[in-house]
């Protein structure tokens, strides 16, 4: 398509005049902080439509995650001299600006790591497996680190904890430090879960939590080494709860009564019987 290339210089330059004195005043008095609920929230939208399978939405929503990136960026481009037009070079920068950065350069950023994180394409061509290209991805990973980090310390603190889980199982195991078949961890289930009721007659709150929390860290386990998305598991196990609730409910409704009007053996027979 003719001038399909510039649409990306289009949109950025779109963006920073909305953020101009003669752009919105929405979008100039926004902050990292004030929209970042905007960037969590279109991203778990991007996840849904590809949860649903929904190809048009998913073409917006990643659209609509694409302006979040573009807006932060933007935010720090404004302390920068202008870009050339033509040669598409920085401005000499002084010394309070050394800091800042725009879309460019976070694209820049991207590249370089893209091919130093691949050796194996762009530096000495190699067949490896893909995990084998994963365990590599984190030995350079850590090897770039200026100080001694954790092969962990990478994981965001707010990441949400099942999430944070996997991710954080996914990364130790491209170390080879993971269980090697599924029989173990089913074990490690039912001692954790002995632990756990040992806890509960103990009446110790602070010993249950911790129990309850390994319990939830070696079921993630076994859902990662089964290659299952403990997230997309639980999501699925959660609409299918509200769905069969629902039918409960308009059950209920059809006999003319509400669900807080029976008694709990009422409720469980239904309940077997829509499920």
């Amino acid at each position: 398509m003719p001038g399909r290339p510039d649409k990306f210089k289009e949109l950025v330059d779109l963006l920073a005049y909305l953020r101009s004195p003669n752009g919105c005043p929405w979008d100039r008095k926004q902050t990292h902080t004030s929209i970042l609920p905007n960037l969590i929230e279109e991203t778990y939208e991007v996840v849904e439509a590809i949860q649903k399978k929904d190809t048009s939405k998913l073409k917006e929503e990643l659209g609509d995650l694409l302006l979040q990136v573009l807006f932060h960026a933007q935010m720090e481009a404004e302390w920068l001299p202008l870009r050339d037009p033509v040669e598409g070079h920085h401005g000499q920068l002084n010394v309070d600006q050394k800091k800042k950065f725009d879309i460019y350069d976070v694209i820049e950023n991207l590249i370089l790591k893209l091919k130093t994180r691949h050796p194996h394409v762009f530096k000495k061509k190699e067949s490896l497996t893909s995990k084998q290209v994963l365990q590599n991805w984190e030995k350079i990973k850590l090897s770039q680190k200026k100080e001694s980090h954790s092969a962990l310390s990478g994981l965001p603190k707010h990441l949400p904890a099942l999430v944070k889980a996997y991710r954080m199982q996914e990364k130790i195991s491209r170390l080879g430090f993971e269980w090697s078949k599924k029989e173990e961890i089913l074990a490690k289930i039912e001692e954790e879960l002995k632990e756990l009721k040992k806890s509960l007659k103990s009446k110790n709150s602070k010993k249950t939590e911790e129990e309850l929390g390994d319990l939830f860290l070696i079921l993630v386990t076994l859902a990662r080494k089964l290659k299952k998305d403990p997230e997309l598991a639980l999501r699925r196990a959660i609409d299918k709860f509200v769905a069969r609730f629902s039918r409960m409910e308009k059950e209920v409704s059809r006999r003319e009564k509400k669900v807080s009007d029976l008694k709990l053996k009422e409720l469980e027979r239904l309940w077997k019987k829509i499920k």
